[in-house]
């Protein structure tokens, strides 16, 4: 399995949003969007997070089920 910060890189740059954007998009702040793709949170605390970081990014339900089942 990819690891959650590998995905959200990927989705993230295919998406054009920054770190920033997407932060503000989910209501988190962009250090812990950055820390999520550099691997240094393994897990996001907030499942709900995930899936709006998800529905943001303009993912479809499979990506959206591989992102969630990386975040664990």
């Amino acid at each position: 399995m990819i690891p959650f910060s590998e995905q959200l890189s990927v989705y993230l740059e295919r998406s054009g949003m920054t770190e920033a954007d997407l932060a503000g998009a989910i209501g988190v702040r962009p250090q812990t969007v950055a820390r999520w793709r550099s691997g240094a949170v393994r897990r996001p605390r907030s499942r709900n997070s995930v899936l709006l970081a998800a529905e943001s990014l303009g993912l479809g339900v499979s990506e959206r089920d591989e992102l969630l089942v990386a975040a664990g």
